[in-house]
């Protein structure tokens, strides 16, 4: 991770300086590339001793020839006598002088005498937008024009686009003359500087100007739409909606203003729209930038200035729509003397902010405090101060920049809380879903609905389409318990030796689950590959005291479908399971120890008078004939007496085997007490008891029991046989009934069977 973050801030680094030193070379494209300023005077410019290939284009800065209130042609200068007044330029002719009124017309002329190297050679004027109208001749020649030109405001036509033309040098002067008329804005002449260059220098001055607005209109556009973007998806930001519409705003400016490559390409644009645009604009941008500020600085801004403030915006926009652009230009000074009381208003509100230190306001600060001085910087420029150029879309650009950043270290911030609350819910959620399976596990002890709920219960948490557990027991591992399978009856029979198998070998020995992503690729994998169409197997050993007590196999016919995560929750979900699967095995072991005699491994009397009276309660509802014997040893207590009590444990342990080897599964053998074992037959007549009965004494008789090699001895029993239809009497009447005959078989001489039909109470030997 934090290589990564490395990576990406190196490589967002080298990306910005590099946009920014493309910035700065197209920069100082757009201005002259020399430190040294060579002015007219007295109308005349000295550059014989320029060279343009070195030193770069040049302004026609300084004294031009100027005539007041005429318009006079090339021809006009020549042939007739007009005594000239000077003027510095670039500078409006109401400023410099204030005989001079706003709103007229006037003549500039210049005679630029060159290097001799440049005769014949192509050259470039970049000429910018007049106030109002212009039209340029170049050696007598009519280089270049903006709208008409007129002595009144009727005769005139404004217009203003900058223009970029070439004109061939066929001597070693250049004479320029110029008129201007203006009748539309409240200043009259030129505010910005006429360059003088090659061909290849000016074209790559306009190039770079305009791939420079383009530029700062398409990033601008873009990032302001993503902050609208952001604000329609997410409302409560409201300063997401200042700051797209701020850059938009801003975009739309670069169109209009500066080269202004917009207007030429749209001819029919008139001087009127092209002005509103670029205050409506201006305004517009105030606006923003105090919502914006308004929303970051809140709790140390005034809401009573900033709202008087936006209003003020709010008025000068609507009000330019309506009022003619020569109105529009005068008010425009009103706002610009207003902009530098809200410059001042914003630094105040940024230092009051940094002086209480609020975490996290830093860079958004920086990037306050370089808008603001980058924007005074250009506000002093529009307002007439010399020597300041504009860099506002820089500066724009830069505070786009910091807080797009910002605004990254934000989301970033938001999306890891949203990641960790993510996994807090992830994690909470699967930690419920552990307690309630282990709260199933637990819900029960008996062992079979224990495994039941143990595959289905981890279904919820890791993804399977068949599942079996594994026992172990001597050294193999049974499946005792399986879901999802189709063929049921096969998957029962597998058998795994623990110690063959490679698998279930590196689970026991790791005591971790493990992940097989492509079963049929896996030679390790031998358990059921015919069985089944699986592709993705995982081992879960189920460990209790940090022993493996049993393992869980998953099964998915999706490949790579299991990970380390599907590991760590089934290894937690086979921790509580260990614990359930043990506590049940432990509850059946206690259930039979007390539910089995432990010499014979038979019920005992308490246990096989429980099932015996759900069958008879059975057969008495159904009114099926259920049947009972009673099987007493002969001469037991002879066996006792002279061979030990050992050898008749082992007698009655050798009579119990012989009996169950005997008896069907839904016979039910019980030890009685002593040496009495009874048996009971559900849904068996008296005739059938009868021929069980005596083949249960002849299979004792001919069983003897086998102490050594060369003795044996013979086991003989008496049998007493009862059966009946119950309707209205109990268990205990067909007991006492088959104890009675077998007592009546051992009087009549032992080894024999004595049966009693209690429906029709006969009583026979057989």
């Amino acid at each position: 991770m934090i290589k990564r973050k490395s990576f990406i801030i190196t490589l967002s680094i080298i990306i910005l300086a590099s946009i920014l030193y493309i910035i700065f070379s197209l920069n100082k494209l757009t201005v002259p590339n020399t430190s040294s300023n060579i002015n007219s005077k007295n109308g005349i410019l000295e550059l014989s001793n320029w060279d343009f290939n070195k030193t770069g284009y040049t302004a026609l800065s300084g004294q031009w020839k100027f005539y007041w209130k005429q318009l006079l042609s090339p021809n006009d200068l020549i042939t007739s006598s007009h005594v000239p007044s000077y003027i510095d330029m670039p500078t409006a002719w109401n400023k410099y002088n204030k005989n001079y009124d706003a709103n007229g017309y006037a003549t500039y002329s210049l005679n630029i005498k060159l290097n001799s190297k440049y005769k014949n050679t192509l050259l470039g004027i970049s000429v910018p937008s007049m106030l109002s109208s212009y039209k340029l001749w170049v050696n007598g020649s009519l280089f270049s024009s903006n709208g008409v030109v007129g002595t009144t405001s009727s005769t005139e036509i404004p217009k203003s686009v900058p223009i970029t033309s070439y004109f061939m040098n066929n001597s070693e002067q250049v004479n320029l003359v110029l008129q201007v008329s203006n009748h539309n804005f409240r200043d009259g002449g030129i505010r910005d500087k006429i360059y003088l260059g090659t061909e290849s220098q000016m074209m790559s001055k306009r190039e770079a100007s305009i791939a420079l607005n383009f530029f700062y209109f398409g990033v601008l556009l873009i990032t302001g739409l993503y902050h609208l973007w952001l604000y329609f998806f997410k409302t409560e930001d409201s300063y997401k909606l200042y700051i797209g519409a701020l850059c938009i705003i801003i975009s739309l400016r670069a169109l209009f203003v500066g080269n202004s490559f917009f207007l030429s390409l749209y001819s029919n644009l008139t001087y009127g729209l092209d002005f509103k645009l670029e205050y409506i604009t201006f305004y517009a941008a105030a606006y923003f930038m105090l919502g914006y500020m308004c929303v970051v600085f809140k709790e140390n801004s005034s809401k009573i200035i900033n709202k008087v403030c936006k209003l003020f915006c709010s008025v000068f926009i609507v009000s330019t729509i309506f009022i003619s652009p020569l109105l529009a230009s005068k008010l425009l000074i009103i706002f610009q003397i207003f902009t530098l009381f809200m410059i001042i208003y914003a630094a105040f509100v940024i230092l009051k902010t940094f002086y209480i230190k609020k975490k996290g306001f830093i860079i958004i600060i920086i990037g306050c405090f370089a808008t603001i001085i980058i924007g005074s910087m250009s506000l002093l420029h529009y307002i007439g101060i010399k020597n300041i150029n504009n860099y506002s879309l820089l500066g724009a650009f830069i505070f786009m920049l910091l807080d797009s950043f910002i605004l990254a270290m934000k989301q970033s911030k938001a999306c890891i809380k949203v990641e960790y609350l993510s996994k807090e819910k992830e994690q909470y959620l699967l930690a419920e879903k552990l307690r309630e399976a282990s709260f199933l596990l637990n819900s029960t002890l008996n062992l079979d609905e224990v495994l039941d709920k143990l595959l289905k219960g981890l279904k919820e948490l890791v993804p399977y389409d068949s599942a079996s557990f594994f026992m172990e027991e001597n050294n193999h591992f049974n499946i005792t318990a399986a879901y999802g399978f189709k063929n049921t009856d096969e998957i029962y029979k597998i058998c795994i030796n623990k110690d063959d198998d490679k698998l279930f070998k590196e689970i026991y020995e790791t005591n971790t689950a493990l992940l097989v992503s492509n079963v049929k690729n896996d030679p390790r994998f031998t358990h059921y590959i015919g069985l089944t169409n699986i592709e993705s197997w995982m081992g879960i050993p189920i460990i209790f005291k940090n022993k493996i007590i049993g393992i869980l196999t998953l099964d998915s016919i999706k490949k790579d479908i299991y990970s380390s995560y599907h590991c760590d929750v089934a290894l937690s979900f086979a921790f509580h399971a260990g614990m359930a699967v043990e506590n049940a095995k432990l509850h059946g072991r206690t259930k039979q120890l007390a539910c089995i005699d432990p010499l014979t491994n038979l019920y005992n009397r308490r246990s096989f008078i429980e099932l015996a009276n759900i069958s008879f309660n059975n057969a008495k509802a159904s009114l099926e004939p259920i049947s009972s014997i009673m099987i007493d040893i002969d001469d037991f207590k002879k066996i006792n007496d002279n061979l030990g009590h050992h050898t008749g444990d082992l007698v009655l342990k050798r009579l119990s085997k012989v009996c169950l080897e005997n008896l069907s599964d839904n016979h039910i053998l019980g030890r009685f007490g002593g040496e009495e074992f009874i048996v009971l037959l559900p849904g068996t007549s008296f005739k059938e008891a009868e021929l069980i009965g005596e083949n249960l004494r002849s299979a004792i008789e001919n069983n003897p029991l086998i102490v050594r090699k060369s003795d044996s001895i013979t086991i003989t029993s008496s049998l007493g046989v009862a059966s009946l239809t119950p309707t209205v009497q109990d268990i205990d009447f067909l007991f006492i009934s088959a104890d009675k005959a077998m007592y009546r078989a051992k009087a009549l001489g032992k080894n024999k069977v004595m049966s009693i039909d209690l429906d029709c109470n006969d009583a026979k030997k057989l």
